[in-house]
């Protein structure tokens, strides 16, 4: 029997063991998911309030998409705003590229979830935004990685893209808050 077969209709905390302790964790507060429109935001944020996080904002990004269901197509962003927002989110937008808007995002957050999308000038706005969360003590800050994975940062770009931020990170001590 194939590990799909065994696992159909079980909780991951029933798969993996150690992980039945997940769940709700009031200490993360505020929690801040930024790109709410991607894959992995998108679910992030709506994984949260469903383990009963209450307290969730998600940055989202109106401007024009260049692949993707949302190509041309703000239909597609206000149907992902709305289904957040049925959830119990609090939605703002929310541009990378856009320094004046991270204090509006960041305010009385206490915890950042980071999905980064494929840009230009990433690296930049991905300091820029780092920088802010330092500057306003983020107390959390997770970042999706394909850190230490070398078959992917050698042949995906979007891997590369995202060690690049990934080593931006290793190089804060230890001890630090980010």
């Amino acid at each position: 029997m194939s590990f799909l077969k065994k696992t159909v209709g079980k909780a991951v905390a029933d798969i993996i063991p150690g992980m039945g302790k997940l769940g709700f964790d009031g200490s993360l507060g505020k929690i801040f998911v930024t790109s709410g429109t991607g894959v992995v935001g998108y679910r992030v944020a709506m994984s949260l309030m469903e383990a009963g996080h209450r307290d969730v904002r998600v940055g989202v990004w109106r401007g024009e998409r260049d692949a993707g269901a949302g190509k041309e197509n703000r239909l597609f962003v206000d149907n992902i705003v709305y289904k957040l927002r049925e959830k119990g989110a609090e939605v703002v937008d929310f541009d990378w590229t856009d320094p004046m808007c991270f204090d509006g995002v960041l305010k009385d957050v206490k915890t950042v979830v980071c999905s980064l999308p494929h840009m230009e000038a990433h690296q930049d706005a991905f300091v820029g935004f780092l920088v802010a969360c330092k500057e306003r003590k983020i107390e959390h800050f997770v970042k999706i990685s394909f850190l230490h994975n070398d078959e992917y940062r050698k042949n995906v770009p979007l891997a590369h893209f995202h060690n690049i931020c990934d080593e931006l990170l290793e190089q804060a001590p230890k001890n630090s808050r980010i």
